[in-house]
């Protein structure tokens, strides 16, 4: 058996890792987005599929999400301390991965041979193949002229009201040639014809039950792109209204700092049971192991 699995980052990297745990070996390809890569301090940077290298070979960060276990910041603290820019952090251990990416593309390597070769040395059997070897940047525009997708995520924290999104190179990049091969199989067009005939009748099934279902569509599908737009603004307001009601709301940074705040108000209240999303189920259970809490999924209550 074998799986082709479109992938994003995080949340991408946990299905895949999934996957590659239940399938035997080769039998899993993953095909890595590169819209969210960028250069930054004179490197090539490709966020998810470090995600993807590091979540596969087994030392990723399962604190903050990103990044390699028992990360060092050595660099970073002697940058800062030069007056660089800090606002992207880049473990010690994780340079090397930038270093060598940017030193082999520079030499004339595509990024899928040197995604290879990682994959190689990190023991990974999965193959793994960027979207694309051609650039392609995702590209937002917000009141102050147009940002790259990680400055306005990482150093604005999403706060700008988003206008428009662009893929900067799309129209031009080639599919990766290993990726158009794996979507030619006929097996997966078999089971993509299955799966969408289903989720389309379930969907129609649905629909139907409804009066002007294309304008109850079109509505959700407006309400979405309005929340997106301006995303930080909209947080803030519902933290108002969350305050308003009596609530107390906390801020992190990432997820270290928030297992620091969950163990603090545990402590302050005795509690012993938690909740913890689905989602941020698996990035909690390191940090608390060890402490007398006991974790509840809650999308399983």
């Amino acid at each position: 058996m074998s799986v082709l699995a479109l992938s994003g980052g995080i949340g991408g990297a946990k299905l895949a890792l999934g996957l590659y745990r239940v399938l035997p070996p080769g039998g899993l390809t993953v095909i890595a987005n590169t819209g969210d890569d960028f250069e930054h301090l004179g490197l090539a940077i490709s966020p998810d599929i470090d995600t993807l290298l590091y979540t596969l070979a087994g030392i990723d960060n399962p604190e903050l999400g990103w990044g390699r276990r028992g990360e060092t910041w050595t660099f970073m603290t002697a940058l800062e301390a030069l007056g660089g820019e800090t606002w992207f952090k880049l473990g010690d251990g994780d340079l090397a991965t930038h270093i060598e990416r940017t030193r082999r593309l520079a030499a004339g390597e595509s990024l899928s041979q040197i995604t290879d070769d990682f994959c190689r040395r990190l023991g990974i059997s999965a193959r793994l193949l960027p979207m694309t070897d051609d650039r392609v940047r995702t590209r937002l525009r917000a009141e102050e002229g147009w940002l790259d997708f990680q400055d306005y995520f990482v150093r604005q924290r999403c706060t700008p009201a988003v206008r428009e999104i662009a893929f900067a190179g799309a129209d031009e990049a080639r599919p990766q040639p290993q990726f158009l091969a794996a979507l030619s199989d006929r097996n997966l067009h078999v089971a993509l014809d299955r799966a969408t005939a289903q989720l389309g009748g379930r969907q129609s099934m649905a629909l139907s039950t409804l009066e002007n279902s294309d304008l109850v569509r079109d509505v959700a599908r407006r309400a979405k792109m309005e929340i997106l737009r301006d995303l930080g603004g909209n947080l803030k307001r519902f933290e108002s209204q969350l305050l308003a009601n009596g609530a107390q709301v906390h801020w992190a940074e990432d997820g270290r700092q928030a297992n620091r705040i969950i163990l603090e108000i545990a402590k302050r209240f005795g509690l012993r049971v938690i909740g913890v999303l689905p989602e941020e189920f698996e990035q909690h259970r390191s940090r608390l192991v060890g402490s007398s809490l006991e974790r509840v999924n809650t999308g399983q209550v």
